[in-house]
């Protein structure tokens, strides 16, 4: 679900901008949301098993995205991304600049990163004694696809605030394009947020459990 269900908007995004652009679908977006999922509706099975896939697979090009900005994030700050000036602010004020937090992060990851080495994560799991490896798969389980869901949709959203921005460039603004926009900007910085919340959590949960590790304590002194 963490990488399937932002997949379809993202591609369904990409679809409504394609209609949207070249067959001239001026009548309002809701007619062109709907001429979108019923050319899908319609399609043939091979065709649908190939959006399927195809799906899945945008869903995990978000996933990759996702982690290796994280990762660069983590090693230019050197440790925690949760220890970003960023996150010290409101968490309103995070949600309403989040999205172009997002695009920064990207941005940056392209950028602003010089090798491989610095967009990987420091897992804790080697650091985890094995008796504590139940406690460890729980909170895996609890916190880490909810945290993918929540991240991986914020990305799919945005692409979906560049769809509608490109059909208001195209065929002007109404109060409700506008609206619109401005609700799939909002909801794009509030599951950012939210993803970053539970990423939080897991990464605590398993820093804690580390801790736990006998071998640890002796080499902490």
């Amino acid at each position: 679900m963490g990488q399937l269900f932002p997949g379809i908007i993202a591609v369904f995004g990409i679809a409504f901008t394609y209609f949207a652009v070249e067959n001239y679908l001026a009548d309002g977006v809701l007619s062109t949301a709907t001429f979108v999922l019923e050319t899908w509706n319609g399609a043939q099975l091979g065709q649908q098993l190939f959006l399927f896939g195809l799906c899945v697979g945008v869903g995990m090009f978000i996933h990759g995205l996702h982690w290796a900005s994280l990762g660069a994030l983590e090693c230019r700050i050197r440790g925690s991304a949760f220890n970003s000036y960023w996150h010290d602010k409101l968490l309103i004020v995070q949600v309403l600049l989040g999205p172009i937090k997002l695009v920064r992060e990207t941005t940056e990851l392209f950028f602003f990163t010089k090798h491989i080495r610095d967009t990987r994560l420091e897992e804790n799991v080697p650091e985890i004694h094995k008796d504590h490896m139940p406690h460890f798969e729980f909170v895996q389980d609890f916190y880490l696809y909810f945290a993918q869901f929540f991240a991986h949709t914020a990305y799919a959203i945005l692409v979906i605030v560049g769809t509608v921005a490109t059909y208001i460039v195209a065929y002007g603004f109404t109060p409700r394009r506008l609206c619109l926009l401005g609700i799939s900007y909002l909801l794009s910085g509030l599951f950012f947020v939210l993803g970053r919340i539970q990423l939080n959590s897991l990464f605590f949960a398993e820093t804690e459990l580390a801790k736990r590790n006998p071998w640890a304590r002796i080499l902490d002194g």
